[in-house]
């Protein structure tokens, strides 16, 4: 916050988004508010309205705007309003950290254009910046350089297991993993990988691409995945 009247409620605040953050709902105020927006892009969701870098906006009072979204990856704007919100949106908090400052994390992106994932995944990820870790393709093969037996399932827990070892190698855990990507032999084992998957990432699942690729699999195993992870 720049500037606050604790009387009238005037104020004008800096304001930065970070990356796949933004305004969740439409809503008003009870004042005039002006925006300037000093870099990145600001959308208007439901008019496709943009704000660039030196946009000047203003939302009359109480006129009801909303959702909003940030293009890149990062915006900044300076808003001026006279007085506050009538009453507080259910989604706003204070910020207990400068954005600058705030600790890293993986958070959810989820549109409503698209189809709601019909597996373990994400429709995709962001994650704050961070050390990134770039796991290669893990099989059920063992340290021993053995492929694990598969009983009656194809869906081998052991791959999970690998992504596992080397996330926490790194000095991270299945949490701060992003994205993975799974190359099967057979895509009828959609179902049974996804199942096992749920027993390991316990938290927000990861973005995710399913491939068939017989010829990214052995007679030994029948699927591989590859993982990207976000460490702080």
């Amino acid at each position: 916050m720049l500037w606050r009247d604790d009387v009238t409620g005037a104020s004008i605040a800096l304001v930065r988004f970070q990356p796949g953050t933004g305004i969740p709902s439409r809503h008003a105020h009870a004042s005039n508010q002006f925006m300037f927006c000093l870099r990145g892009r600001y959308t208007y969701v439901p008019t496709g309205l943009t704000l660039t870098e030196g946009s000047f906006y203003w939302n009359p009072k109480g006129s009801v705007h909303g959702p909003t979204r940030p293009n890149r990856r990062r915006c900044c704007w300076r808003s001026m309003t006279a007085r506050t919100t009538p009453t507080q949106p259910d989604w706003y908090t204070a910020p207990t950290t400068p954005a600058d400052e705030e600790p890293h994390a993986k958070k959810e992106i989820v549109s409503a254009a698209l189809a709601v994932p019909n597996g373990h995944f994400a429709q995709a990820t962001v994650a704050t910046p961070g050390r990134l870790v770039f796991i290669s393709g893990m099989t059920a093969r063992m340290r021993g350089g053995r492929h694990r037996r598969r009983g009656r399932h194809r869906a081998d827990p052991s791959v999970c297991q690998n992504l596992k070892a080397a996330i926490e190698a790194a000095g991270g855990t299945l949490d701060d993993i992003a994205r993975v990507d799974v190359y099967v032999r057979d895509i009828a084992d959609f179902d049974a990988i996804h199942a096992v998957r749920r027993q390991y990432f316990t938290g927000l699942a990861p973005a995710s691409t399913w491939s068939r690729s017989p010829a990214s699999s052995t007679r030994s195993t029948s699927s591989r995945s590859n993982a990207i992870g976000v460490l702080s």
